[in-house]
């Protein structure tokens, strides 16, 4: 009876001046001052039994709390699975415009705030995304005591926390999560602190109680004892992100797009969230048009999205990310990439066992009937069979099992990888983009299809610009085969003290041929760009066939000590037909070295010099 009353309304009755094609979200029981959950999902319900296709929201401060939110389990890939209230489910939708008009959308507890699924043609603008409470911890270094190897921090007043048996724990959002994954960012900056490595607490290592000891002091202030890393200096921010005792660190995403097409999202900010700012899996054809991942003007918070800003994976089409800021991530900029699964069994002649390998890749949908499909020697990650998928099995998140329309050769076998081939971008282009401050990386290309990537900004703590894959942590699969990097400026990129080069093209292989093709073999030109860079290594090139570095301009810069000045400018192995043509070193000592080993046809300008030590 209510269902029908609200399309009698809808139907009848236009919506505060607006026509009967424009639905007003304030004729839903929104209360800005109260929770806006319960009313927005009726609203989009009423968008789809009404077929309208325009939902507007005026400009205000809408509270989502998770009480009476939409509930359903998600497997969200790269990111942490479970049930998980959702803000706006837009599931199931064909053509769907929300204009939020400037509104600020905040968040309480581990919501999602929107997932978008099994739709199409879904245009999303102008809002913001908060969460009222921060998922990370953090604090001030306020006090440093060399001789006893301690600092005092001051723990920011959103943070819940205890120290129990020597151990820092923290409440993030209805999650306690341990100290792991730490890491010092500069208040000044608003970046991650310079040789940021010299001063970590174990920040990766499951096992840190080994490294370090709390105390609590009152009034906020935790005293850490840290024997092994270099203690940090006053007025530095401390950051954790963190882990659940069952390992989860990824369980609220700003955006989750799975299985959709057609989507443009522009003129969204995402202020905080748990997880990565957007996450899309199988979708088709994106844009995201001033799309922002970033701190609010004059926050005390250091951390925008506590992993990826944004992050795609088995995506085709085109996409286009234009004028967008991602900024103080604790993961990447931008990664595109496919997925490595692994054979366990073979079943018989056409029919494989699969298993999904990383806890974070559970429940990925990773081919359908008809997609094609690539068998890998995994210690050269060359290919050694191709078909087409008939059929597929799902028995349960990690394991499915795919039965192919060509018999399998002798030479498949346990533990060989697999990777859709049909999943990959057409096209993407991404321009006019910043990345800055953030942990780890800028742009990630790990998968087929045509980059143009120009006019960006990057100033990461580890490489600006990655192309790379392998069979390890997460498995991330796809040789690149077009890639333009033109007319960039990067900027004092890897200062970690990791030793990263700024522009670096590899692939994590075991059993290196050179016999065999090259795993990046088509097609990458490093055209324009502009870096400036404190320290010696730039760009590193590996098993790549067929590379273009031409005409850049190199400026060292003094805004860092080098961390390591013996380090050669370039680096070429395992690769064939790289060219080094027109590039310009300013400030550099002359020649610039050029560091080869296994690597055929390389062309070279002078005055670079060549060298077989390293």
């Amino acid at each position: 009876m209510n269902n029908l009353f609200l399309l009698l309304a809808i139907l009848l009755f236009p919506y505060n001046g607006f026509s009967q094609t424009i639905i007003n979200g304030n004729d839903f029981g929104l209360d800005p001052g109260g929770d806006a959950t319960e009313g927005i999902y009726k609203a989009l319900q009423a968008c789809r039994q009404s077929g309208v296709k325009k939902l507007v929201l005026p400009k205000n401060v809408y509270h989502f709390y998770p009480d009476k939110a939409y509930e359903k389990y998600c497997s969200i890939t790269n990111n942490d699975n479970g049930l998980r209230r959702i803000g706006f489910p837009i599931i199931d939708f064909d053509s769907l415009e929300i204009d939020g008009q400037g509104s600020e959308f905040i968040f309480h507890g581990s919501m999602i705030p929107f997932v978008i699924e099994h739709s199409k043609n879904i245009f999303l603008k102008n809002f913001n995304i908060d969460f009222d409470k921060q998922f990370h911890l953090q604090g001030k270094v306020v006090a440093v005591d060399p001789v006893n190897k301690t600092f005092d921090v001051k723990i920011s007043e959103e943070n819940t926390y205890k120290v129990l048996e020597g151990e820092l724990t923290f409440n993030s959002n209805g999650h306690v999560m341990n100290f792991q994954q730490n890491l010092f960012f500069d208040p000044v900056s608003k970046g991650v602190v310079y040789n940021v490595w010299d001063y970590k607490i174990d920040p990766w290592n499951p096992d840190i109680k080994a490294s370090y000891e709390a105390e609590e002091l009152g009034n906020k202030l935790v005293r850490i004892t840290n024997e092994v890393s270099a203690l940090p200096k006053s007025g530095w921010i401390l950051v954790a992100k963190g882990r659940t005792i069952n390992n989860e660190s990824r369980y609220a995403p700003g955006f989750h797009i799975n299985q959709s097409e057609n989507i443009d999202l522009s003129g969204i900010n995402i202020y905080h969230c748990g997880g990565m700012g957007l996450v899309a899996e199988y979708a088709t054809n994106m844009t995201l048009d001033n799309f922002n991942v970033q701190l609010r003007k004059d926050s005390r918070r250091i951390i925008s999205s506590t992993a990826d800003a944004t992050h795609f994976v088995n995506c085709k089409g085109n996409f286009k990310i234009r004028d967008c800021t991602f900024e103080n991530m604790l993961d990447d900029a931008t990664n595109f990439h496919s997925v490595y699964a692994r054979i366990v069994s073979v079943k018989d002649q056409n029919t494989v066992g699969v298993k999904l390998v990383h806890h974070q890749q559970h429940g990925f949908h990773f081919a359908e009937i008809g997609d094609s499909i690539q068998i890998i020697t995994p210690r050269s990650l060359m290919p050694k069979f191709s078909s087409r998928v008939l059929s597929k099995h799902v028995y349960n998140e990690e394991y499915f099992e795919l039965t192919l329309e060509d018999e399998l050769p002798s030479t498949v076998d346990v533990d060989d990888a697999i990777e859709n081939t049909s999943w990959h971008p057409n096209h993407v282009v991404i321009e006019r983009c910043i990345a800055r401050q953030n942990r780890a990386r800028g742009f990630l290309i790990y998968t087929r299809g045509k980059f143009e990537i120009r006019n960006n900004y990057f100033s990461n703590m580890m490489a600006g610009f990655l192309v790379s894959s392998g069979l390890g942590h997460f498995s991330e699969a796809g040789p690149v085969t077009d890639v333009l990097l033109e007319n960039n400026t990067f900027e004092n990129c890897s200062n970690s003290g990791l030793g990263n080069p700024v522009i670096f093209i590899r692939a994590h292989i075991d059993n290196f041929d050179a016999s065999q093709d090259y795993y990046h073999h088509s097609n990458i030109r490093i055209l324009g760009n502009t870096i400036k860079h404190f320290d010696s290594t730039i760009f590193e090139i590996s098993n790549a066939e067929n590379v273009i570095v031409a005409n850049n301009k190199i400026i060292k810069t003094k805004k860092y000590r080098e961390l390591f000045p013996n380090n050669p400018e370039i680096r070429i192995s395992q690769s064939k037909n790289v060219q080094l043509v027109g590039n310009v070193f300013e400030g550099f000592k002359t020649p610039i070295s050029v560091y080869e080993k296994d690597a055929k046809s390389i062309e070279l300008q002078k005055p670079l010099e060549r060298s077989k030590s390293w």
